[in-house]
């Protein structure tokens, strides 16, 4: 494999890898990283984020899951009604806290590209709680693809064929040799793996031929009651669990054609023939390139990432390595453009200003209303992200994070995302142009200023919702803070809070502001006008 090139490392070097690969710069590991070359610091970034612990699961799906609304022919409509309102319940209880159980544990670990990676699966692999409506599956599928995040992507792709989420969001477990689903098998080429124009209709149908028949069905050993079931009854209500089983009765076995193999072909082989097919390495680079903002106009990094793939048969890590050493994802074009997700814009905050979270309902309706509800992506495409994050909706919202962070306030305007919440507004590619554009949008925000009196008149009179129980500390987040003079304090606080170079104005405005407060008061006052400017938008 091509060696490529390794430019000099300095320290806005080492603040770019921290801030893409993490939520955010973590001034606690900038001198640790700094004291190694480029090559043994991304080594290291990777090395820790494979070691990395397993989080503990929830204590909700450590026992085996049970269909709570089973109905069988001889189920009343009573005795239905009753379970499946417990259901819903159950589900919907179970969903909120493993959105906290996953919104914490990015907050709190101390690896975080093992969890941003699992971020990108979880928008790669898209699957949406609103279909397949059963927690513990979706809890399993994030389980799963944290396992394999920085793994062998042949691996996490057959087990993310016959995850029960992805089984029961794009129809799966429904297909059989008589009439195969095509859904999984067409999302599988165009979205999962080559991409589009990399296979035919053919194809499609081949592979669902050779996917019939998995079926989910109950852990081994257990005994299933002897009760008739009503062949009408939906899947839904007649699943008896959520271990993935291949029904010979319903698999067509007969001899099918796929990228120029042929035979009895089942699931190991369409995983092989698609893992290994010409267009994967490519795909998959290009995805991974874009997930982090990486300007690649020659498709050179591109190319050396797919041969590393090619290499070392379908491993994850070494295109990371590739693409993390690669002089492109230092140059200046790879430098703030790359707009923050809600998830990766909240974490982030938390983290960088040692917040005390508790995550309740009002956080993830914030999330939602920025346009990213983790575990509901809007479609199997999952999240287009980029800057489509700045809609006509969104960007409102927005401006409110340091409400919601220094404040626990739970922002006005938290309906559902409408037909204009999440409507882009383009920005142009020049990065100056972009940044006046981002500028000016932002532009308007009442207490952008550090006015607390200003933030809270917009506030006043608005309807409340669930509280966001979030603690800020000022002496927490810097100690000798009150000690500090304004010019050093601002320093401090802008290098520990962006990535992007600092513009003047920006600096001017925080030194204005540092003016206005004295003591400890000072630190949310600059925080709050860093929280509100169109440079922590971007990293």
């Amino acid at each position: 494999m091509e060696k490529q090139p390794t430019g000099r490392w300095t320290p806005d070097d080492v603040r770019h890898l921290l801030g893409r690969t993490g939520f955010a710069v973590d001034e606690s590991q900038i001198a640790r990283f700094e004291g190694l070359s480029r090559d043994d610091a991304v080594e290291l970034l990777l090395r820790e984020a494979r070691q990395a612990p397993v989080p503990a699961a929830p204590e909700w799906v450590k026992e085996p899951w049970s269909n709570t609304e089973r109905r069988y022919k001889d189920t009343t409509s009573e005795e239905f009604r009753r379970m499946h309102g417990m259901t819903n319940g159950r589900y919907s209880r179970e969903t909120a806290d493993l959105r906290r159980w996953w919104l914490e544990e990015m907050i709190a670990t101390p690896v975080p590209l093992r969890e941003i990676m699992t971020l990108f699966w979880h928008g790669h692999f898209a699957s949406s709680i609103g279909k397949v409506l059963v927690s513990q599956a979706m809890f399993q599928q994030n389980a799963t693809q944290r396992q394999f995040a920085l793994g062998n992507f042949r691996e996490l792709l057959r087990e993310m064929t016959v995850d029960p989420a992805m089984m029961i969001y794009l129809d799966l477990e429904d297909s059989e040799g008589q009439q195969p689903n095509e859904n999984y098998a067409r999302e599988l080429f165009e979205l999962f793996a080559l991409g589009h124009g990399q296979y035919s209709q053919q194809d499609i149908q081949e592979t669902a031929r050779a996917l019939s028949g998995w079926q989910l069905g109950p852990e081994p050993g257990v005994e299933l009651p002897q009760r008739e079931t009503d062949p009408e009854t939906s899947r839904r209500f007649t699943r008896d669990g959520l271990v993935p089983q291949l029904n010979a009765d319903r698999h067509d076995s007969g001899s099918k054609q796929l990228f120029g193999a042929t035979g009895n072909l089942g699931l190991d082989e369409v995983v092989a023939l698609t893992a290994h097919h010409p267009a994967c390495a490519s795909f998959l680079a290009g995805k991974l390139i874009a997930f982090f903002g990486v300007d690649d106009p020659n498709q050179s990094v591109k190319k050396r990432m797919a041969a590393a793939y090619r290499d070392t048969h379908c491993e994850i890590t070494p295109m990371l390595r590739v693409l993390f050493t690669s002089d492109e994802f230092y140059s200046p074009n790879s430098r703030e453009r790359l707009i923050k997700s809600p998830v990766v814009l909240f974490v982030g905050a938390c983290r960088q200003l040692q917040l005390e979270v508790e995550i309740t309902s009002g956080v993830n309706r914030y999330l939602s209303g920025l346009g990213q509800e983790l575990f509901n992506p809007p479609n199997v495409k999952g999240w287009p992200g980029g800057e489509t994050w700045i809609g006509a909706g969104t960007l409102a919202l927005r401006y409110h994070l340091a409400d919601v962070v220094l404040n626990s306030q739970e922002p006005p305007g938290m309906d559902p995302i409408g037909r204009g919440r999440g409507r882009p507004i383009p920005l142009p590619k020049d990065p100056a142009a972009r940044q006046a554009t981002l500028r000016n949008l932002m532009g308007g925000r009442p207490g952008g200023s550090g006015n607390e009196e200003g933030g809270a008149m917009m506030r006043r009179g608005q309807p409340g919702g669930p509280a966001i129980q979030i603690r800020f500390e000022a002496a927490r987040l810097l100690p000798d803070a009150d000690s500090l003079p304004n010019e050093e304090l601002v320093t401090r606080l802008l290098s520990r809070m962006l990535t992007i170079s600092v513009r003047p104005e920006l600096r001017t405005a925080a030194l204005e502001v540092a003016t206005q407060y004295t003591g400890n008061a000072r630190v949310p006052a600059i925080v709050r006008l860093i929280l509100s400017s169109p440079d922590y938008q971007l990293v």
